[in-house]
């Protein structure tokens, strides 16, 4: 198994808990909005951790940024 902050992330064919970790997967309860299951590695019990807020996304540059940035570098535009 593969452990991360004492979580499941992977798990390898060979492993002995191979079918029953497969068994949990397939029973995993449905995530709510902002929170996620995690499979306990210490016990194989789901545990409902809370995600964090997402990084906000900065705006997309539109034509008149590109404009200003050309300006700033001396092209005119009104030729």
């Amino acid at each position: 198994m593969i452990i991360q902050n004492g979580f499941v992330v992977a798990i390898e064919k060979n492993d002995i808990e191979y079918s029953s970790v497969v068994q949990k997967i397939q029973n995993k309860p449905s995530d709510p909005n902002g929170y996620q299951y995690r499979l306990r590695a210490d016990n194989l019990e789901w545990e409902l951790v809370e995600l964090p807020e997402p990084e906000p996304i900065e705006d997309e540059a539109g034509p008149e940024d590109y404009e200003q940035a050309l300006e700033e570098m001396g092209v005119d535009f009104n030729d």
